[in-house]
């Protein structure tokens, strides 16, 4: 091979180790990042924190309120922390990753797949303009969610939550009883006796008794642990307004510059190269965060400043990755689970995004729009005689928002909205 082309396919290998560890790292949020880059200073003696740049102690003499709540929590981590943790440590293939993400973001608090495996795959393949994944890929992910720690994450229901954490007992009588037990009527189980049940099964007294005790052994809710930790939120960065109205983004602890390279005979020439590689990456990956919220914010700017949601206009992940020249799944592992700081306040990234809904007059608007105008309307409504769907259906299209009723209706279920004769109060 010549000497030439040997060099340049080295480089290109070695760019592509860059734009892949950036986009192991794009997701992670700032506790996430702190505690993958304290692994990687504990490992690697080419790494060293630069002077000054930890945060402060949150109640130090010198950390004002502002500082504490940014500062990075390194703590207890939530249930989603720890799920990609272990994901990212994952040798499946970035493609199974992915799904697997999507999937981890759709848990609920106690751990529950709540909506059905095809409905995920339909909204993504629709709000992230994702390609047609086969149905066995998704079921793949699944099952690789479902494997991690806490058992029992990833299930739709009681029963198949109770059945994940049994999988993993010593198989005996008791566990195969467990088994059949929790697979029949839990609500006919919790009002049976032992001997009522012993009977049913064809089993001892002794043999039931253990198998109830191994059930309440179990753990209905695999996210409690990390209900606590749920609640501690960090922004990624700060969205300020200058004095010409322009949006300006800075983020917030970049982790780049709080990281140096350390002249050590300690560190081996791999690890010097994997530590010049980390600082690359964490560069690339935060040039890409900043140019996905300052874009997203610029392109929301009306609705940032007005503070008002009817503002908002259709914005999908797909497009704003289109403008930049970025996958749409760049875009969404950088969107999923973060939150920016805009006048004092914490903001979903997710906020600034928005499915556009094709409109009677041909036009589209933002459902964000739609939804806000439908509970400004029902807030100002008449408590003796509230507007019916269709009604509202007529008000929206006043203000330019041309939808259907059952639309309407659709929306105003998602709020949490009752229908008219429900909401109308008597005199």
């Amino acid at each position: 091979m010549a000497p030439g082309l040997s060099l340049r396919l080295q480089q290109r290998q070695k760019m592509a180790q860059q734009v892949q560890l950036s986009l192991r790292l794009l997701p992670l949020n700032q506790s996430q990042l702190q505690r993958y880059l304290s692994q990687q200073l504990r490992s690697n003696p080419a790494l060293g924190w630069r002077t000054g740049s930890l945060p402060a102690a949150a109640g130090s003499a010198t950390t004002s309120a502002h500082d504490i709540a940014l500062a990075t929590h390194v703590g207890n981590p939530t249930l989603h922390e720890h799920l990609l943790q272990q994901l990212y440590q994952h040798p499946a293939s970035d493609e199974l990753k992915l799904l697997a993400e999507i999937i981890i973001d759709a848990l609920d608090e106690d751990g529950y797949l709540t909506q059905p495996l095809a409905t995920l795959r339909a909204e993504q393949q629709t709000e992230q303009a994702l390609p047609a994944i086969a149905m066995r890929h998704w079921r793949e992910a699944l099952q690789l969610v479902q494997a991690l720690e806490p058992a029992g994450v990833a299930a739709s229901d009681l029963s198949e939550c109770l059945r994940l954490q049994l999988q993993l007992e010593p198989d005996s009588p008791q566990r195969q009883l467990a088994w059949h037990l929790i697979s029949d009527d839990l609500q006919q189980l919790a009002a049976a006796d032992v001997a009522e049940l012993a009977a049913q099964q064809h089993s001892d007294p002794a043999t039931v008794t253990q198998a109830l005790q191994l059930i309440r052994s179990l753990e209905p809710k695999p996210g409690r642990p990390y209900a606590a930790a749920a609640d501690m939120v960090q922004a990624d960065a700060e969205i300020t307004q200058a004095a010409d109205s322009q949006l300006q983004v800075r983020l917030l602890q970049p982790a780049s510059e709080q990281l140096e390279l350390l002249s050590t005979a300690r560190a081996s020439a791999a690890q010097k190269q994997a530590a010049r590689q980390l600082l690359q990456a964490l560069q690339l990956r935060e040039q890409n965060l900043y140019n996905i919220i300052s874009t997203a914010a610029a392109l929301q700017a009306d609705m940032l400043i007005a503070q008002d949601q009817t503002l908002t206009r259709p914005l999908s992940q797909a497009e704003l990755a289109n403008r930049l020249g970025l996958h749409p799944s760049t875009v969404s592992r950088a969107v999923r689970t973060r939150h920016v700081l805009w006048r004092g306040q914490l903001m979903p990234l997710r906020h600034l995004f928005s499915r556009a809904v094709d409109t009677a007059d041909g036009g589209s608007v933002a459902t964000t729009a739609i939804k806000a105008a439908l509970q400004q309307l029902v807030d100002a409504d008449s408590p003796e005689q509230p507007a019916s769907d269709q009604q509202l259906q007529h008000r929206l299209a006043e203000l330019g928002y041309p939808i259907a009723r059952r639309t309407v209706a659709k929306y105003r279920q998602q709020l949490g909205i009752a229908p008219a004769h429900s909401r109308r109060k008597r005199r």
